[in-house]
């Protein structure tokens, strides 16, 4: 993974406090929210046990994220997205990277081995727990499985064995990867004031400022590759350059599309965070994409 900004410990620490002095005043917890497949659903449940895991659990000094694990005792409807949890128990905790379950199952979808129990219930002793980590100067960033994907995963959606197979496929030459930071484009020449009608065109079609901010330094990142054709929207992708398929926002990675020979590169390009990192991910065939194509097929996607 690419370089991200990371906070200092203190900052982890005053949030997590913040967190289990909220678990401490909350009984059952409403949750009203889109499912995917029931449509409008309404879930309740109560906190029953929070850990924390990865860089803050080892005592690392600065960190990308908080990593918090939370189990729940579920009164009505389905188990909620992590991210509605998250939301109606705390608010808005910046850094917070939340999941479900416990140390021995849950929906993180890596091995965590490192959990630290935090809060119990109600009148457990969080701040004796939190305490009891040791800061250690020499703890870092733990090394995954997924470090060849230079995104974070909070910024693109894909299921465990995608990102396990486009890691795998990075590894042994099956894809090509490279990630392009923003601050290296030098983008004069496709921003809005420059009057390209290709670009004018493209923001025309944006669904938020958010979006709009990337379409100059896209156009930059593609010239090589598609010189002077449009990006124009696209069919599951968001946008479409000759034979690139782009993704922007939260992207999703479908490797799959370079199965086909009227697709050349994807590009993921996730909005602008203040964490990071900051970029345009390109990946395309390899020169063992060939080869291995049939061993990638077997692999399901989602």
């Amino acid at each position: 993974m690419q370089n991200e900004v990371r906070l200092a410990r203190a900052e982890m620490t005053k949030a997590l406090v913040a967190m289990c002095a909220r678990l401490d005043e909350s009984g059952v917890s409403h949750a009203q929210y889109t499912h995917e497949y029931a449509g409008d659903v309404i879930s309740l449940f109560t906190p029953a046990r929070l850990w924390v895991f990865g860089s803050y659990a080892r005592g690392a000094t600065e960190c990308g994220d908080l990593d918090v694990l939370i189990e729940l005792d579920y009164q009505a409807g389905p188990c909620p997205p992590a991210e509605v949890v998250a939301n109606v128990l705390f608010g808005e905790v910046g850094r917070l990277s939340l999941f479900l379950g416990t140390p021995e199952q849950n929906k993180a979808g890596f091995d965590i081995t490192d959990a630290v129990l935090i809060w119990s219930g109600k009148g457990s002793d969080w701040r004796g727990a939190i305490d009891s980590i040791n800061v250690d100067t020499d703890a870092g960033r733990f090394e995954r499985e997924h470090d060849q994907l230079p995104l974070r995963p909070q910024q693109f959606a894909a299921g465990m064995d995608t990102r396990s197979l486009v890691s795998w496929g990075i590894r042994n030459g099956v894809f090509d990867s490279q990630f392009i930071p923003l601050e290296s484009l030098d983008t004069s020449a496709f921003e809005p004031e420059a009057g390209n009608e290709a670009v004018l065109a493209t923001l025309a079609h944006c669904p938020d400022q958010q979006t709009q901010a990337l379409i100059p330094a896209i156009y930059k990142a593609i010239e090589p590759l598609e010189p002077n054709a449009p990006v124009v929207p696209g069919g599951e992708a968001d946008f479409a350059c000759g034979a690139i398929v782009i993704g922007v926002g939260k992207p999703y990675l479908m490797p799959w599309h370079l199965e086909s020979d009227a697709v050349s590169h994807l590009l993921l390009v996730p909005h602008i965070s203040e964490r990071g990192p900051n970029g345009i991910w390109i990946l395309s065939r390899g020169p063992e994409y060939k080869r291995h194509q049939e061993t990638y097929r077997e692999i399901e996607f989602f």
